[in-house]
């Protein structure tokens, strides 16, 4: 019989505090999301929903930042699922993240377990990790909970032992429900999605499961699809483009080994056709993932063979440890998402599990006949009329309470129950999923804006609690602030918040300054800069940033965003009084260094600019940033131009850039522009 158990998984780890960024994330990404633009070889119908449901930042949720990479022995709580074939290992403080899936008859691990844990800022909260299987929900950009501890329960169903994962999802104000369970002798994990729209409007849906398997030469990814998309992020020609498949522009493709850069496939599963997709290796075996037809989507992620794809596998784990990973979703692409009508749910069943094909097949020139192999293997290990089936068989007990609570998630669930049951007389949502107290010291503003009618006013020098977006609580603080009990500089800090996640600029920078007319505070001050510095006026963005500085000299990314806008509007003398007032735990943050960096190269000081190049790890570099390779670049330009003309400036030298190569340990260019 299978058997669930809690215990505790050892690991090496790097410093993560979990802490939250208390400055708000006004512009975590690119500012101006649009629909990408698409080539000709993709119709209008395929490409309908691009764009639909894309975020350009977190709010309300704060971004996770508070990390290292100062590696210790550091002991994780994981909940085991294991059966006679199958153990399967959960974090279960970091998303559920499946870390582990071993093929007990053959000691077999089926996926890339990373050997150590090491946060990267990849998520659209910064933190993110490499390894395993991660479950993304509702929108773009990794999950909200990647780094988070989400919901934990437990339930007996009629002999089936069954481990669910919940939360409540912020920016789309549902819920996601995920059953893992395995059956008696079963060669497969079960994994039942289920996302609840409980709104009488219609909202984005957004999932991917994606699969970390470890790269290795002789290891072919297969998916029943002969043509799919990819983005061709050529700078004069940047689009989203149909490529064919197994071969694109030459190179079968779905040997991961074989491209040169990064890239993002994604596979075009006809309708009709049963979805799944495999990594096999040289001896055709290795992980398959299937599914029910409501989950269509596949795709490969390769992180490329160029100096920039080796740094950051080496960068996210420990040398010799390459990965891919292939994955599944609801979409055609990550690029969309999918109208979810109100009040309705959507479910599909997944299973992963060893295959075992014939090499000879599987890697044999005929692409057809090697999918028809893997596909004729899976009928044997559950056909797809088992699969839509089970999934049916599953149903009441995905409406199921849990009989135990293992951990407990964030109190936002349960505070917007208390809402819809003090509004509405209801809490309209799904009762196998249990909230109950699990409020916490974010929650409690807004459940005294709920009770008592207006936020409580704390300190200015009190870190702001949870932010909050939901229009529903918009029109109950925009009452309150009408009673001269609920008018103060909190709650009008969070006014401005808000508004800004309603796109009126206007009324939250006029929130902004009534909050710090009321009572002086560096947060709506420094939210005050950030608007002034997206107006162009960057006269009074210093003055808000100055006035935000002097009010709190504690918080490095306050210290970042003055110093950076002191760079960006070439004042250099300004910058460099800040930096030389600045504490020394906040001078060894790795991006203020590279501040002293730039303001070192604009005055000469060469040396040290290439001291802090090679003695500066960026700890939470973003993918696709090219901040260190860029300023090395530059760094040869003042070389070359103090050999030839003094410190004169000169313009980028292209031919430099082409003939030099930056040191490994820099270069994290992905180079998307080629195969």
């Amino acid at each position: 019989m299978p058997k669930l158990r809690l215990e505790e998984y050892e690991m090496p780890s790097a410093g993560f505090g979990g802490g939250k960024n208390p400055l708000p994330p006004l512009h975590t990404l690119d500012p101006n999301v649009g629909g990408p633009k698409v080539a000709e070889s993709i119709s209008n119908q395929k490409s309908k929903y691009f764009s639909y449901g894309m975020i350009n930042n977190c709010l309300p949720y704060r971004l996770q930042n508070d990390y290292d990479r100062s590696r210790k022995i550091k002991s994780f709580k994981v909940a085991v699922l294991e059966n006679d074939i199958l153990k399967a290992t959960f974090l279960l403080e970091f998303g559920g993240r499946l870390w582990s899936l071993l093929y007990k008859p053959s000691n077999k691990q089926l996926l890339y377990k990373n050997p150590v844990f090491q946060p990267a800022n990849f998520a659209i909260r910064n933190a993110w990790f490499s390894g395993g299987i991660e479950w993304n929900m509702w929108i773009p950009g990794h999950s909200p909970f990647t780094c988070s501890a989400p919901f934990f329960a437990s339930l007996d169903n009629n002999g089936t032992t069954v481990l669910r994962m919940y939360e409540w999802e912020r920016i789309r104000n549902a819920p996601y429900q995920v059953d893992f369970f395995l059956r008696d002798n079963s060669p497969l994990l079960f994994v039942r999605v289920k996302l609840i729209n409980p709104n009488d409007f219609e909202i984005p849906a957004y999932w991917w499961s994606n699969i970390a398997i470890p790269e290795r030469e002789g290891v072919r990814v297969l998916t029943p699809a002969d043509y799919g998309y990819c983005s061709n992020l050529d700078p004069d020609n940047a689009c989203v483009e149909r490529m064919s498949v197994p071969k694109y522009k030459g190179k079968d493709i779905t040997y991961p080994v074989n491209n040169v850069s990064a890239h993002d496939y994604f596979f075009h599963i006809p309708d009709g056709q049963r979805p799944w997709e495999a990594a096999l290796d040289h001896n055709g075996q290795g992980l398959v993932h299937m599914s029910t037809s409501l989950l269509k989507g596949r795709k490969l992620f390769v992180w490329g063979m160029s100096s920039g794809g080796r740094r950051w596998v080496d960068f996210l784990s420990e040398p010799g440890n390459p990965y891919i990973e292939i994955q599944g979703g609801i979409c055609r692409t990550q690029l969309e998402c999918m109208p979810m009508a109100p009040g309705s749910e959507l479910a599909w069943l997944e299973a992963y599990g060893l295959m075992e094909a014939d090499p000879g097949v599987v890697h044999g020139d005929d692409w057809g006949m090697a999918c028809h192999l893997v596909e004729t293997k899976l009928e044997g290990m559950a056909s797809e009329a088992f699969l839509e089936e089970e999934l049916k068989r599953t149903e009441d007990m995905s409406n199921t309470s849990p009989s135990e609570i293992i951990q407990k998630g964030s109190g936002w669930g349960e505070l917007e129950i208390k809402r819809r049951t003090k509004i509405a007389g209801e809490p309209l949502v799904n009762s196998a999923l249990c909230f109950d107290d699990s409020l916490g010291p974010d929650q409690q503003p807004w459940l005294d804006l709920l009770m008592e009618g207006y936020l409580s006013e704390p300190s200015p020098e009190k870190d702001p609690d949870g932010y909050m977006t939901q229009t529903e609580w918009l029109q109950l603080l925009e009452d309150s602030i009408r009673k001269e009990k609920g008018n103060h500089w909190f709650s009008q800090l969070h006014l401005g918040v808000m508004y800004v996640a309603q796109k009126d600029l206007e009324k939250a920078k006029n929130a902004w300054l009534e909050s710090v007319n009321k009572t002086e505070n560096c947060w709506a001050y420094r939210n005050l800069a950030l608007l002034y510095k997206d107006e162009g006026n960057f006269i009074k963005a210093e003055e808000m940033f100055k006035s935000a500085w002097e009010l709190n000299r504690t918080l490095p990314e306050l210290a970042l965003e003055y110093g950076t806008l002191l760079l960006v509007s070439n004042k250099y003398d300004k910058l460099e009084k800040l930096l030389q007032s600045l504490d020394e735990f906040i001078l060894k943050v790795p991006r203020i260094r590279l501040l002293k960096a730039h303001l070192c190269l604009e005055n000469g000081n060469l040396s040290e600019v290439e001291e802090i190049i090679y003695n500066t790890e960026l700890v939470d570099i973003r993918e696709g940033e090219e901040i260190l390779t860029d300023l090395w670049f530059d760094l040869k330009e003042k070389l070359s131009a103090k050999e030839e003309k003094g410190l004169l400036k000169v313009k980028p030298n292209e031919k430099l850039r082409k003939n030099h190569v930056p040191p490994e340990s820099i270069d994290f260019r992905m180079q998307y522009n080629e195969i």
